[in-house]
């Protein structure tokens, strides 16, 4: 147990019974007296939360504590998520809110209250890949969540990505969410007959028609993305893959998809199946791990990262290391195990 999760533990202890002795702290979070003693003067020299002894520890009841109805974790989640790269930029509506809410929390807390939240948030933090985006997103995004609210029909013009044309079309916004690097719509789109996923930045427009629609009940945002790999829609397909020994327990030890399972093998590589919808995104995060990874399954995939690996090679090889790549692979297949 790190430090920081430790004096939380502590000020809880604390809190909830008065009669917590040095022996008994030490056994309920597993370290020394020694540790418990160094620990409660952290409290009180790094924290500024005064600690009493007396039959027991206690908190000085008329000091400034970090409490007031929030345990020191409830106040540490609060911060640690207001602060977190995605929600409190500029292009989420509610950045500002959360902003103002935290000041409000810290304001009715105490100045003591808020330093310690502070103090503890700088050992936790929560980052994502996204790098923050424009305010005219913002702006789109607040126009979107009204429109979400108010069950109202919009005019989209939105850019394809893969014909890059610009195409206008009547839609109903079901969902904003939030997928490792920038903000989609899902929405139901009166040209296609179908939900759909757009990407934000991609969309140029967003006229209210001031028209509303009746909400489909059996919609959830869960139940749209379930098998999605990250955001794509396809049939569902079983993929299965060896990792090589030397990244086998990263790959053991990460959950990437709910329906994933890992098996390790005896030569300490692991085979890792799943069930997605589609194999397109899948498939670009199995090329990230060049050859450490083979595809096993289904034929069509394994097909596909042949012909990527033959792609790649012919954009970065010269004639000799074309012969060496052939050399490599000729290698591997002599020490395939043969199938019986």
């Amino acid at each position: 147990m790190k430090k920081a999760e430790r004096l939380l533990k502590l000020l809880d202890l604390i809190r909830s019974d008065p009669s917590y002795t040095p022996i008994r702290l030490a056994k309920e979070c597993g370290v020394s007296q020694r540790t418990i003693f160094r620990d409660i003067s952290a409290l009180t020299v790094e924290l500024g939360v005064t600690v009493e002894y007396e039959n027991g520890y206690k908190l000085d009841a008329n000091a400034d504590t970090p409490y007031a109805g929030l345990t020191p974790g409830e106040l540490l989640a609060i911060r640690v998520a207001a602060t977190s790269p995605v929600l409190s930029g500029t292009q989420y509506p509610h950045g500002t809110h959360l902003r103002t809410a935290l000041a409000k929390i810290s304001s009715a807390l105490g100045d003591q209250a808020g330093r310690f939240a502070e103090r503890l948030s700088q050992s936790v933090h929560i980052d994502t890949p996204a790098h923050p985006d424009t305010d005219s997103d913002g702006e789109r995004l607040a126009c979107m969540e009204r429109c979400i609210r108010d069950c109202e029909t919009v005019i989209l013009t939105y850019r394809s990505l893969s014909s890059q044309k610009t195409s206008e079309y009547a839609a109903d916004i079901y969902a904003l969410t939030f997928r490792r690097h920038s903000w989609y719509v899902v929405v139901y789109s009166h040209r296609h007959h179908a939900f759909r996923t757009l990407k934000l930045r991609r969309i140029a427009r967003v006229e209210p028609t001031g028209r509303r629609f009746q909400r489909n009940p059996d919609f959830s945002l869960e139940g749209y993305f379930a098998g999605s790999w990250e955001l794509h829609h396809g049939d569902p397909v079983r993929v299965t893959a060896g990792f090589a020994p030397d990244i086998a327990l990263l790959v053991q030890e990460t959950r990437y998809h709910p329906s994933q399972t890992v098996t390790m093998q005896a030569d300490g590589s692991a085979l890792f199946s799943v069930t997605v919808a589609g194999t397109d995104e899948i498939e670009r995060w199995l090329l990230g791990f060049g050859g450490d990874v083979e595809v096993l399954s289904p034929p069509e995939l394994r097909q596909k990262m042949l012909q990527r690996g033959i792609e790649i090679a012919a954009a970065y090889a010269a004639v000799g290391d074309v012969l060496k790549a052939l050399e490599i692979v000729s290698d591997r297949i002599a020490t395939r195990p043969q199938e019986k």
